[in-house]
């Protein structure tokens, strides 16, 4: 099954853990294998050299699944066992025997619907400060201080102005007590999240809170997992069961059709690849199909479903490519199939496509990935394989924290290395974003513009307004999209010549630069290409 076979839900591929709060293939488990022929068994098949097909196939027979079948292909040493019957159990079975044995994790998109409730961490608990998407001091960093930007604000007397400079926006505010303030949860007692205290959560390190279950409630769709626990029964399990939703895109009116310019892939001076939706299958007379479809199979479309209305994840992809040009306009981008336009994947599909990229003659740069996973006992040993895979061949890879108002460690977000990206508002951290010490960096993740399709729906015009008539435009928010926003910044500092890794070093990782506790490195570039709105 590929990510875009045009299956109307992923009920028929997704099934959930409620205790342990996963998702993981339907049937599907994934083993850890010896890809060595043993030359004492020549007649086995390379993955099994020494029989480990038949032990498993006797475990699977003593937890009443009846003839198991191991997939041909391996993955990072990992091989798919298809089953019929209890995945979870048979998972528990075979670890006790001494197998490294996991589901195969669903993935899921990482957006989010605009508008949310304010509470997220225990650190953040209302907005009352000042932006730390503007008053940080990434505009004075090294990154931006630099000879191709000009002055550590870009050239701009605005941005080196008193007002960027005075103490609204400087470290009196941020370096003070306002932290232990009562806004803040001083005495231990973090404000803005459902039941008030959480326990576990006591200063001085409130980023190692007792992971929560999810802040994100009302307008926001969060990881569903969670989906019964936000918005009850029968709600929550029925959008569990089938992702059938609303896109949570909407139109942005009045805006020229992008026009992106090519970049050879093979010639360019920094490569970005995203593992997403994919390219669109159908942008007839968009100058995006020609821009977005170089290098690569297209598959994302509007309405895979049939049902004349978009599809819940569709133009995902397209609209991370959109944040990443507006950043980076001299970058090439592939966009590369992972998610079905229902906003699902898998593990081990998406491993091979990330040790597919690590492979080719013109590898990227950087690798975006705008989803993410809660998994079993916190262990996705395949896609960590071919994540550890990239990072050895010096692939710096990007990815979103997840939206679920949680510090509960997403995955591949949380993984040692990766540049984990949560989102911030104009004020504040977003609300619905996940938060914690795993995470590196935080960058605009609301209310952000980019390109979509020009498409339109069945939906009808009411008081004056079409809710899904999109032309070539969009607004969305979630993690999904201030990755992008962090790997355009990345893309910017390669171009000056510096390496993927030392582009890390500039601008997340410097001692200099602004940070927030729980969210990470503040990450706001400027924007470089041509983009008919002013920069938020």
């Amino acid at each position: 099954m590929t990510p875009q076979d045009p299956i109307r839900n992923w009920s028929t591929r997704v099934r959930f853990e409620t205790d342990a709060r996963y998702a993981f293939r339907l049937g599907e488990i994934l083993v850890k294998v010896d890809e060595t022929p043993a030359p004492e068994a020549p007649g086995i098949a390379p993955f099994d050299p020494k029989g480990s097909a038949e032990a498993v196939r006797r475990i699977a027979r003593a937890t009443g699944i009846a003839e198991p079948v191991f997939d041909d292909v391996v993955v990072n040493g990992y091989a798919t066992l298809r089953v019929r019957g209890d995945v979870p159990s048979l998972v528990r079975r075979l670890r006790g025997a001494g197998f490294t044995a996991q589901p195969n994790h669903a993935l899921f998109a990482s957006a989010e619907l605009q508008g949310s409730p304010v509470y997220g961490s225990p650190v953040y608990g209302s907005p009352v400060y000042g932006s730390p998407v503007y008053g940080s001091p990434v505009y004075g960093s090294p990154v931006y201080g630099s000879p191709v930007y000009g002055s550590p604000v870009s050239g701009s007397p605005v941005y080196g102005s008193p007002v960027y400079g005075s103490p609204v926006y400087g470290s009196p505010v941020y370096g003070s007590p306002v932290y232990g303030s009562p806004v803040y949860g001083s005495g231990g007692a973090p404000v803005g999240l459902p039941g008030g205290a959480m326990p576990g959560c006591q200063p001085p390190d409130p980023c190692q809170c007792t992971p929560t279950g999810t802040g994100a409630q009302s307008l926001v769709y969060p990881n569903p997992v969670y989906a019964p626990l936000v918005y009850g029964e029968p709600n929550g399990t029925r959008y569990q069961r089938s992702g059938e939703r609303p896109t949570q895109a909407k139109p942005v009116y009045g805006l020229a059709a992008p026009e992106p310019k090519l970049v050879d892939w093979d010639t360019a001076a920094v490569r970005v690849a995203v593992i997403d939706t994919g390219a669109p299958k159908n942008s007839v007379g968009s100058p995006l199909y020609q821009a977005l479809t170089a290098g690569a199979t297209p598959t994302d479309e509007p309405d895979v479903d049939g049902e004349h209305d978009l599809d819940p994840a569709a133009g995902h992809a397209m609209f991370i490519a959109g944040l990443i040009h507006q950043r980076a306009p001299r970058a090439a981008i592939r966009l590369l199939p992972g998610l079905s336009t229902y906003g699902d994947g898998d593990e081990q599909a998406i491993a091979a496509t990330i040790t597919d990229c690590v492979d080719w003659p013109e590898p990227p740069h950087l690798l975006n990935l705008s989803f993410g996973a809660y998994t079993l006992d916190d262990e996705a040993g395949a896609l960590q394989a071919a994540i550890q895979r990239a990072q050895a061949a010096g692939i710096v890879v990007v990815a979103a924290a997840g939206n679920d108002g949680s510090n509960r460690p997403q995955y591949p977000a949380a993984f040692d290395g990766v540049v984990s990206v949560a989102a911030l508002d104009d004020a504040a951290p977003a609300s619905f974003s996940n938060w914690g010490s795993w995470v590196r960096a935080c960058a605009p993740g609301v209310d952000l513009q980019s390109w979509f399709w020009s498409y339109n729906g069945r939906t009808r015009e009411r008081y004056g307004a079409d809710g899904d008539d999109f032309r070539n435009w969009a607004i969305w928010s979630g993690t999904s999209f201030a990755a992008p926003v962090v790997t355009g910044a990345l893309a910017q500092v390669i171009e000056t010549g510096l390496t993927p890794g030392e582009a890390v070093e500039r601008v997340i990782d410097d001692a200099a630069l602004f940070r927030l506790p729980c969210y990470g490195t503040v990450v706001n570039p400027p924007v470089l290409g041509d983009r008919p709105w002013l920069t938020p």
